[in-house]
């Protein structure tokens, strides 16, 4: 802040050091123009970081709040600001802060960082065991399955507990909107017998496996992949069933498609 600079100019003269070069950049505001404020929410950087923010996002962010690059580019590296920012280019006008914002660069630089592997890869590896206590050793799979939702690291806990946990469910959600009860119990039928001798547990075959049964049997997506979602997870919305499948492995998959088709029977 301005006030603040005849402080440190004194400072710097008391102790001796080589005056820098001081720049001040444009406030950062609220969406309502107000201040950005500590009893409005979030403004530290700890604060961020302490959520899964990804320190080259909130730069990223950051830096075009008051400065423009002269085109439409926004995702940038830190390699790439490096080199393309220059003072002649800071915006004179306050930066609005927008959370929504700054969700997407930080999901931009997750899916970035999981697409290029490398060292940042392993870094968000690390960074990732933070808020997936107890799971440490299923990292990688996690970020294969939720790395193209998340905004920032600390929705990991709450979108994967599920795998962990499933949560009771009602019946009446194993039943896709266009089908019925009996086609629901007939595709979860189906789908865990094939399931059953089925040995290869990946996404790409089992996803095929499933569909084999929706077209050996008249029936339609809804009638065996909307319960099998249901089924491995309790929820409505979730990554897709075969994702599901090869994460929770085999004989967890099977246990709870068991688990469903005693809902559904009751």
């Amino acid at each position: 802040m301005l006030p603040s600079l005849p402080k440190h100019v004194l400072i710097y003269k008391a102790l001796g050091y080589d005056m820098p070069q001081f720049v001040h950049m444009p406030l950062l505001l609220n969406p309502d123009r107000s201040k950005l404020s500590k009893r409005q929410g979030d403004v530290a950087v700890e604060d961020f970081l302490a959520k899964g923010y990804l320190s080259q996002a909130l730069i990223n962010y950051s830096v075009l709040l008051g400065w423009n690059p002269g085109d439409d580019k926004e995702f940038f590296t830190l390699k790439e600001l490096t080199k393309q920012f220059s003072l002649d280019k800071v915006n004179k006008a306050s930066g609005i802060f927008d959370i929504n914002k700054l969700n997407w660069f930080n999901a931009e630089h997750i899916r970035h960082i999981i697409t290029n592997r490398g060292e940042e890869y392993k870094k968000l590896i690390e960074l990732t065991k933070q808020f997936v206590t107890g799971h440490e050793d299923r990292v990688e799979d996690l970020l294969k399955l939720f790395g193209s939702r998340l905004n920032y690291l600390g929705e990991l806990k709450n979108l994967s507990s599920f795998l962990w946990n499933l949560p009771q469910y009602p019946p009446e959600i194993l039943i896709f909107k266009k089908s019925d009860q009996t086609k629901t119990k007939q595709g979860l039928e189906l789908a865990l017998a094939a399931l059953t001798e089925h040995n290869k547990w990946e996404e790409k075959e089992l996803n095929e496996l499933l569909q084999k049964v929706v077209k050996d049997n008249n029936l339609s997506n809804g009638d065996v992949f909307w319960p099998i979602r249901v089924a491995l997870t309790g929820l409505e919305q979730s990554p897709s069933p075969t994702e599901i499948l090869e994460f929770l492995g085999k004989e967890e998959s099977l246990n709870r498609i068991n688990n469903a088709l005693e809902k559904i029977n009751t």
